[in-house]
């Protein structure tokens, strides 16, 4: 029999502090959207208000049609803000939920490997061969990783690029469009 107790328990703490901080990251972007849609709600509502009682105070159509097109603009560059926050969030969010991820993995990884070879070392057959094409194939699958790491790491810079891009531009398009 093999005495694994303490790996086995060290191994299980690691997975529990992960899916606490996993938890944490997830209850923390929770609360960063409710809190954004609750502004939002709140200022939306406020224009609306706002906009209700101009509108009342209208004497001709032309004075409704401009309020209508002053009142519109505002609320799509609010709309575009409004996008922009929450695909910050997300994206904020993805990244530290793939770092944890990543993370994981990588120690799982490393615990299996060195269970494995503790465990083909321990057998009392010539194994040295086969564990050491194990060792050679794992450690051929490192840069592999490294790579996929990277990559996704770039896919998520250049998303989150893109949006605070389109973000900024959105307003600044409008304004050319109204002139």
């Amino acid at each position: 029999m093999y005495a694994t107790h303490d790996e086995f328990a060290t191994a299980v703490q690691a997975n529990i502090e992960t899916s606490l901080a996993l938890a944490n990251t997830v209850f923390t972007s929770v609360e960063c959207l409710t809190a954004l849609h609750l502004n939002t709600a709140r200022t939306l509502f406020e224009d609306g208000l706002a906009g209700s009682k101009a509108l009342s105070g209208a004497k001709t159509i032309h004075d409704v049609a401009a309020l209508q097109i002053a009142m519109a603009q505002p609320v799509s560059e609010k709309v575009i803000r409004y996008s922009g926050s929450t695909c910050e969030i997300a994206f904020q969010s993805s990244g530290e939920v793939s770092s944890l991820v990543t993370s994981q993995f990588a120690d799982m990884s490393t615990n299996v490997i060195s269970g494995i070879e503790k465990t083909l070392n321990k057998i009392p057959f010539n194994w040295e061969a086969t564990s050491a094409t194990f060792t050679a194939v794992h450690a051929s699958t490192k840069p592999v990783q490294g790579n996929r790491r990277k990559i996704s790491t770039k896919a998520a810079d250049l998303a989150d690029t893109d949006v605070i891009v389109a973000t900024k531009a959105a307003p600044a398009s409008r304004a050319r469009k109204a002139a």
